[in-house]
């Protein structure tokens, strides 16, 4: 799109404005959903994750649109499934992604 910037590579930013969709358990792995509300591509990702996650991660949904730089990120393209530094997913969830992370832990 004209004068979007597109999202800059490197580390994902640290979450902020953090809804933890499933209870934090030490030491699971810890996904973070990045989105907006009323996206429903975001809720329809959230809601895919659910059962694929659940007693396996944690998932914290985070709203970009509080947030200037991560909005200069990720923008228009929403939902961003990230998993310590790696993108699992962007727009629509890639279950084989997710399942061989889950299963790795990388």
């Amino acid at each position: 799109l004209a004068g979007t910037t597109s999202p800059t590579r490197g580390p994902p930013p640290r979450a902020r404005n953090v809804g933890t969709v499933q209870s934090a358990a030490a030491g699971m792995i810890t996904m973070t959903l990045y989105g907006r509300p009323e996206c429903h591509l975001c809720e329809a990702m959230a809601a895919e994750l659910a059962p694929l996650l659940e007693g396996r991660a944690n998932l914290q949904v985070v709203d970009i649109s509080d947030d200037d730089d991560l909005e200069v990120r990720y923008g228009l393209r929403i939902p961003v499934l990230v998993a310590g530094e790696s993108e699992l997913s962007v727009y629509r969830l890639d279950k084989q992604r997710v399942e061989h992370y889950l299963a790795r832990g990388d």
